[in-house]
């Protein structure tokens, strides 16, 4: 196969247009939010924290979707997907979005993105809340089918030992290995892990309000529980662990994010050749990191769980070891391929496009990102960092800023490339400027924040000793400047897109 099929293509952008609008929803939330701590105004609590859950629990599964459907989409240059499978998958999540954000928004539902047992029981009513239980179910199986689907083009084609580049270990490369298909046997591997896990967490909620007096569902539910409950070192098919159901939560919501990048990761190796006219294939290093990076995005996430001192102490080492090997394989592996991309394409005198420019940046937005993760999963400075306003300062930069800004460049390749859509505008250079302004000045709020050791998800730093009340409001102020720029180069970006998009389907 040689070119990427095009009803795959449209799907992929039909998604992004949803995801890049529900962006903008979630980050007018977010603001709204940063102006309550600036005491410009203030909200109800209980509206603040319902617009937090829905900021970060939207942001955290809409925009793994974007760099999913885009990689899947790309892959079609080597594989056959299932169509069928896309649309169906298609119709469970925005179906499940939609869910979501009804039962958030109309049923107060305060409880934050981790959701996590047995706050939620406390904090809503029933009817909203098997809403809120059914649409994510209906959002995780959407996304496992696309995963299985992943693994079973590519093993179809590959096998599943080559489907890994095992082969490349001992020096075979008879049969060469596309990165994007080995990078997306990875992701899809751990996000079957991860479906799997917040299934388990959403079975066990449901079960405790409709299910248990069905035999059935009963017994699906003492299974869910039993198993994940002696995951973690507890069997007791008696009622659910809140330890063992915060560590499926993690696993669920952790390797979701992680996974979004490896995505656009896979996206990355299929696109930049196409600038720098140079070839990135599969070499033993690329199989050797990408097969250590499927352990460690399962492995690293008990580093969110240093603080639960009743946890095993071999998990919280698992985390320690995992967080500090999470850098040096995909990353490094990764950044010195898209430099020498670079290089290429300067050494043989190619027009400047920006692109790879938007590509290279949320590459550097992932470095730094991951840069202040590793900072703060070491346990002396977690003592110092956790529950800050550091963690939302990581997490903005490579997911926030790097894989928004990628998500833009691969919409517009998919549209260069095979919609003939012209992308040498001048607004991108200008809205490149405008963003990255935006995007320092509202992360250095957050970074300069928990360096001072502001607690995040606070309604208001009222209650904080000392300067801090005025230091924090002072720090969202600056946000919010930030934030203003970042809406005005965004809504340019996604005006240009939309715009673009409407044309291809308007013609057929």
């Amino acid at each position: 196969m040689s070119e990427y099929n095009i009803k795959d293509l449209k799907i992929s952008l039909i998604l992004v247009s949803f995801v890049l609008s529900t962006f903008i929803l979630a980050g007018s939330f977010g603001i709204l939010m940063r102006t309550d701590q600036a005491n410009l105004l203030s909200l109800d609590p209980t509206f603040f924290y319902t617009i937090l859950t829905f900021h970060g629990l939207l942001n955290v599964v809409i925009f793994f979707l974007a760099p999913f459907f885009i990689a899947r989409a790309l892959l079609t240059r080597y594989v056959y997907v299932n169509q069928k499978i896309t649309i169906i998958s298609l119709i469970l999540i925005v179906f499940g979005a939609f869910g979501t954000m009804f039962s958030l928004l109309a049923g107060n539902m305060a409880l934050g993105w981790y959701f996590l047992y047995p706050i939620i029981f406390y904090d809503s009513t029933e009817e909203f809340r098997i809403i809120w239980d059914l649409s994510i179910l209906s959002l995780g199986f959407g996304i496992l089918l696309l995963a299985l689907d992943n693994i079973r083009s590519i093993v179809k084609k590959y096998g599943f030992t080559k489907s890994l580049a095992w082969h490349y270990f001992k020096g075979n490369i008879s049969e060469e290995l596309p990165p994007i298909a080995l990078i997306s046997m990875v992701s899809s591997i751990a996000t079957i892990f991860a479906a799997f896990a917040g299934a388990m967490v959403i079975i066990e909620f449901l079960g405790k309000d409709l299910l248990s007096n069905t035999p059935v569902f009963s017994a699906i539910y003492s299974v869910c529980t039993v198993v994940s409950n002696a995951m973690f070192g507890k069997i007791d098919p008696a009622g659910p662990d809140p330890l063992a159901m915060k560590n499926m939560t993690f696993m669920f919501g952790h390797t979701l994010a992680n996974v979004s990048m490896f995505f656009m990761m896979a996206a990355v190796y299929e696109v930049m050749p196409y600038y720098s006219s140079r070839q990135w294939k599969t070499s033993k290093l690329v199989a050797i990191a990408w097969n250590l990076a499927l352990i460690y995005v399962l492995l690293a996430m008990f580093h969110h769980l240093y603080m639960d001192f009743v946890q095993p102490l071999a998990l919280q080492i698992t985390g320690q070891i995992f967080s500090y090997v999470s850098p040096v394989p995909a990353l490094l592996v990764t950044i010195f391929g898209a430099l020498s991309q670079v290089y290429a394409h300067r050494a043989t005198n190619q027009s400047f496009h920006m692109l790879p420019m938007y590509i290279l940046t949320g590459i550097a937005c992932w470095m730094i990102g991951g840069i202040a993760a590793i900072i703060d999963a070491t346990v002396p400075a977690n003592f110092l960092f956790h529950n800050t306003t550091w963690v939302d300062a990581h997490f903005h930069t490579y997911f926030g800023f790097g894989v928004s800004i990628m998500t833009i460049a691969m919409t517009w390749f998919i549209l260069e490339k095979n919609f003939n859509r012209n992308s040498q505008h001048k607004i991108w250079l200008y809205a490149f400027i405008v963003l990255s302004i935006g995007w320092i000045l509202h992360l250095s709020s957050f970074y300069l924040g928990g360096l001072l050791s502001i607690p995040r998800r606070f309604v208001s730093y009222i209650a904080l000793p000392g300067n801090l009340p005025t230091i924090g409001s002072d720090l969202a102020l600056i946000s919010i400047i930030g934030g203003i720029a970042i809406g005005i180069a965004y809504l340019a970006i996604y005006i240009t897109l939309m715009k673009n998009i409407f044309r291809i389907f308007k013609k057929g």
